[in-house]
């Protein structure tokens, strides 16, 4: 809340409260009975758990699709402080822009290796 009122932007210590069911990765990192997490810490779990490690774009890119899914359990307004210091961190300021990259290295990773 004081993210948005008075403009404090998030740090990795700030602690979310979690409001709602955990996805069933989330359980097995935190366990079932967790109540709070730093961003910090759901932050690196994103990151961690995100796919195409070897091309930025698309790791990136994966990692913001994880930083939306695992925000659901958060309540709404620390969700969107999530998703905020999620991109203020990695500096994304176009989500469209990195889908549509991270589509296109991929395709081009594809496209070398299959066509030499």
């Amino acid at each position: 809340m004081e993210f948005s009122i008075l403009g404090v932007q998030p740090r990795d210590a700030d602690l979310v409260r979690i409001d709602g069911k955990l996805s069933p990765y989330l359980a097995l990192k935190l366990g079932t009975n967790a109540c709070f997490i730093s961003l910090g810490e759901l932050r690196e779990i994103c990151e961690d758990s995100a796919q195409n490690k070897l091309i930025y774009e698309a790791w990136l890119h994966s990692g913001l699709m994880n930083a939306y899914i695992f925000s659901k359990p958060l309540n709404a307004g620390d969700a969107r402080r999530f998703i905020a210091y999620f991109k203020t961190y990695h500096e994304i300021d176009d989500e469209e822009g990195l889908a549509e990259l991270a589509t296109t290295v991929l395709h081009e990773a594809a496209e070398n290796l299959y066509n030499g």
